[in-house]
Protein backbone atom coordinates (compact mmCIF):
# COMPACT_ATOMS: atom_id res chain seq x y z
CA UNK A 1 0.00 0.00 0.00
CA UNK A 2 1.21 3.42 -0.47
CA UNK A 3 2.72 4.98 1.81
CA UNK A 4 2.26 9.23 1.56
CA UNK A 5 5.50 11.22 2.75
CA UNK A 6 4.73 13.06 6.35
CA UNK A 7 4.28 16.88 6.30
CA UNK A 8 2.07 17.43 2.93
CA UNK A 9 0.34 20.14 2.81
CA UNK A 10 -1.82 18.74 -0.12
CA UNK A 11 -2.70 15.71 -1.94
CA UNK A 12 -5.00 15.51 -5.15
CA UNK A 13 -6.32 12.50 -6.87
CA UNK A 14 -7.71 12.59 -9.97
CA UNK A 15 -9.73 9.58 -11.42
CA UNK A 16 -7.83 7.07 -9.76
CA UNK A 17 -9.67 6.26 -5.89
CA UNK A 18 -11.73 4.28 -7.58
CA UNK A 19 -9.85 1.65 -9.02
CA UNK A 20 -8.08 0.88 -5.23
CA UNK A 21 -10.42 -1.19 -3.34
CA UNK A 22 -8.31 -0.23 -0.29
CA UNK A 23 -9.76 3.27 -0.85
CA UNK A 24 -10.51 3.79 2.71
CA UNK A 25 -7.58 3.44 3.97
CA UNK A 26 -5.20 5.12 1.50
CA UNK A 27 -7.73 8.20 2.27
CA UNK A 28 -6.80 7.42 6.20
CA UNK A 29 -3.26 7.04 5.03
CA UNK A 30 -3.32 10.55 3.68
CA UNK A 31 -5.08 12.33 6.50
CA UNK A 32 -2.36 10.86 8.56
CA UNK A 33 0.41 12.31 6.19
CA UNK A 34 -1.10 16.06 6.07
CA UNK A 35 0.13 19.22 8.15
CA UNK A 36 -2.74 20.76 9.93
CA UNK A 37 -4.51 23.18 7.32
CA UNK A 38 -3.41 20.32 4.74
CA UNK A 39 -6.17 19.96 2.10
CA UNK A 40 -7.37 16.39 0.36
CA UNK A 41 -9.10 16.63 -3.09
CA UNK A 42 -11.04 14.05 -4.86
CA UNK A 43 -12.14 14.07 -8.41
CA UNK A 44 -13.28 10.68 -9.48
CA UNK A 45 -16.31 9.18 -11.51
CA UNK A 46 -19.50 7.62 -9.46
CA UNK A 47 -22.55 6.07 -10.11
CA UNK A 48 -25.08 8.42 -10.52
CA UNK A 49 -28.32 7.73 -8.48
CA UNK A 50 -31.13 8.93 -11.04
CA UNK A 51 -30.22 7.55 -14.27
CA UNK A 52 -31.41 4.70 -15.37
CA UNK A 53 -29.71 1.48 -15.06
CA UNK A 54 -29.41 0.65 -18.36
CA UNK A 55 -27.36 4.20 -19.55
CA UNK A 56 -25.16 3.58 -16.24
CA UNK A 57 -24.43 -0.14 -17.65
CA UNK A 58 -24.06 1.65 -21.25
CA UNK A 59 -21.78 4.34 -19.94
CA UNK A 60 -19.86 2.51 -17.20
CA UNK A 61 -19.40 -0.51 -17.95
CA UNK A 62 -19.50 -0.81 -21.70
CA UNK A 63 -17.62 2.28 -22.40
CA UNK A 64 -15.58 1.89 -19.22
CA UNK A 65 -14.55 -1.39 -19.88
CA UNK A 66 -11.25 -0.52 -21.76
CA UNK A 67 -10.03 1.72 -19.15
CA UNK A 68 -10.39 -1.06 -16.59
CA UNK A 69 -14.08 0.14 -14.69
CA UNK A 70 -15.25 -2.59 -12.67
CA UNK A 71 -18.65 -2.98 -11.08
CA UNK A 72 -16.93 -2.02 -8.04
CA UNK A 73 -15.37 1.43 -9.45
CA UNK A 74 -18.95 2.70 -9.11
CA UNK A 75 -20.15 1.41 -6.27
CA UNK A 76 -17.52 2.56 -4.09
CA UNK A 77 -17.82 5.59 -1.94
CA UNK A 78 -14.70 7.29 -1.02
CA UNK A 79 -16.33 10.29 0.09
CA UNK A 80 -17.87 8.83 2.76
CA UNK A 81 -14.28 8.12 3.79
CA UNK A 82 -13.28 11.68 3.25
CA UNK A 83 -16.34 12.94 5.46
CA UNK A 84 -15.31 10.31 8.24
CA UNK A 85 -11.64 11.24 8.82
CA UNK A 86 -11.34 14.82 7.56
CA UNK A 87 -12.69 18.18 9.24
CA UNK A 88 -14.64 21.04 7.02
CA UNK A 89 -15.25 18.19 4.03
CA UNK A 90 -17.27 19.56 0.76
CA UNK A 91 -18.99 17.33 -1.22
CA UNK A 92 -20.01 18.35 -5.39
CA UNK A 93 -21.80 16.73 -8.06
CA UNK A 94 -21.35 17.33 -11.92
CA UNK A 95 -22.15 16.07 -15.19
CA UNK A 96 -25.81 14.80 -13.90
CA UNK A 97 -24.51 12.86 -11.07
CA UNK A 98 -21.58 11.50 -12.99
CA UNK A 99 -19.37 12.96 -11.45
CA UNK A 100 -17.73 14.20 -7.97
CA UNK A 101 -15.29 16.61 -6.27
CA UNK A 102 -15.11 15.44 -2.24
CA UNK A 103 -11.98 17.48 -0.30
CA UNK A 104 -11.24 17.53 3.06
CA UNK A 105 -9.20 19.26 5.60
CA UNK A 106 -7.12 18.15 8.95
CA UNK A 107 -8.13 21.48 11.44
CA UNK A 108 -5.54 23.57 12.65
CA UNK A 109 -5.67 23.23 16.56
CA UNK A 110 -6.77 26.22 18.59
CA UNK A 111 -3.41 26.42 20.54
CA UNK A 112 -1.59 26.96 16.77
CA UNK A 113 -3.52 30.32 15.46
CA UNK A 114 -1.80 33.27 16.64
CA UNK A 115 -4.12 36.28 17.13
Amino acid sequence: MYEFPKGVDRVLSTGALGYVTEYDAVIQRARQALVPGGRLVIWDLKKPEHWPQWLVKLFFMWLGDPFGVTPAYVTNHPWESVERYFEETTYEERYWGGIYIASGMVRIPASSVKN
